[in-house]
């Protein structure tokens, strides 16, 4: 074959590679994802401060503006810090003023105590998921639309906070299309409940049945509107965190986080991640590295459903029995065997002796002996006398344990 021949059979296949790649990016289209956070201050990362993540770490990740989070903490709108795109990086905002971020230098001089927003989980966990995720035709935005101190009713649909959503959906929209790319709201992440807890007004839901009701209804809604918005094929999926901690309470048992957990496991696109006391705190809020490292858990739980297709159910207890004067609880574990783990009480690694575990009969709390992993989805009580009458037991109650406990999966 002489070099002629060789020249045109190596243009011939030049060409039919740019026609190939050429169809290619034609057929798929250039999507910008959306994944946006919602709820109060546990997602608008209050006290997370100082940034962290004040760096692009990957090249597929952007906001819209200087901050994921809008130009003011109250407003019943949101507006960004500035309105063009740029990678995705953390920042710390005033209080009184949200447009206004502040410097390393100023953030040095601010006080414990501090309620100014910083270092949140949306930016964790968009960060980490864009890098789990190889593609030439997407682009992940993050977006945090979260309003501190409110329960669930007061960031529901016809409430002024969840203008504060649909317009930040708009906002993605038009810049998507401005762009000429296919705007996408992917997932929506929502961490809220701590105000059902301790609410502040008389007609918050604070009960199981009532908080369900409503979690329900703006689950609902929010899905509803952002397809309308952005005339997405799919709906958005639904990623939840559950209450606890300092904020958990006793009352009613339980009730928000037992309400939050039973509506994902039955409701088709809806995920729990996890609760948020095993990541450092300042004593209720979480600290920056503890807002970046739930981010990650977040997107490991995305990673899982959106990448994978991970019918993605958190570790949880399925039945506790009584057997021989024992508890056995038996354990749904994504990855086996049970261990028990450390709890951060502040910035304080805590293992409890009864492991977060409070058992109740007939005469009231009854001491617990042992507690020990005796299966790996098994766990063994041993009550110090024998349980009289009808018994309860908790998990991570407020009372003894402040919302904490050691068990979890590997």
């Amino acid at each position: 074959m002489n070099i002629r021949k060789i020249l045109c059979f190596s243009v011939i296949i030049l060409i039919v590679l740019c026609a190939s790649l050429f169809y290619v990016f034609q057929k798929h289209k250039r999507t910008n994802m959306l994944v946006i956070g919602y709820g109060q201050s546990l997602m608008t990362g209050m006290e997370g401060w100082p940034a962290l993540t004040t760096h692009s770490e990957v090249d597929n990740a952007f906001m819209i503006g200087d901050s994921v989070r809008p130009d003011s903490r109250r407003s019943q709108h949101y507006k960004p810090v500035g309105n063009y795109v740029r990678p995705l990086t953390s920042t710390v905002q005033q209080v009184n003023d949200s447009s206004k971020l502040v410097s390393p230098e100023y953030v040095s001089k601010l006080k414990r105590g501090a309620i100014n927003e910083g270092e949140d989980p949306i930016v964790g966990a968009v960060t980490a998921f864009s890098g789990f995720r190889i593609s030439f035709f997407e682009s992940l935005f993050g977006m945090n639309a979260g309003v501190s101190g409110s329960d669930i009713l007061q960031i529901s649909k016809g409430s002024g906070y969840y203008k504060r959503f649909t317009d930040a959906v708009k906002i993605f929209n038009a810049v998507s299309i401005s762009e000429k790319r296919e705007p996408v709201v992917s997932s929506i992440v929502f961490m809220q409940g701590e105000m059902n807890y301790m609410p502040t007004y008389k007609n918050a839901p604070q009960d199981y049945d009532r908080y369900l009701f409503a979690l329900k209804k703006l689950h609902k809604n929010m899905l509803s509107d952002a397809v309308s918005i952005t005339k997405q094929k799919d709906k958005p999926l639904f990623f939840m965190y559950q209450t606890g901690g300092s904020f958990s309470r006793d009352t009613n048992d339980l009730s928000v986080g037992m309400a939050q957990l039973d509506f994902s496991n039955k409701n088709d696109g809806v995920y729990m991640v996890g609760p948020t006391y095993q990541y450092p705190d300042k004593g209720g809020h979480l600290g920056p590295n503890g807002y970046r490292w739930f981010g990650v858990q977040i997107a490991k739980v995305m990673h899982q459903v959106i990448d994978k297709g991970v019918n993605w159910k958190p570790l949880q207890p399925l039945s506790v029995s009584l057997s021989n004067d024992k508890v056995v609880v038996r354990y749904g574990v994504p990855y086996p065997p049970l261990k028990f783990t450390e709890a951060y009480v502040k910035y304080d690694p805590v293992m409890y002796d009864d492991k977060g575990f409070t058992l109740y009969d007939s005469n009231g709390r009854v001491d617990i002996s042992s507690v020990e992993i005796t299966a790996q989805d098994e766990i063994t009580i041993t009550p110090v006398h024998k349980i009289t009458g009808p018994a309860k037991l908790f998990y991570a109650d407020k009372t003894y344990h402040n919302g904490n406990g050691n068990v979890s999966d590997q």
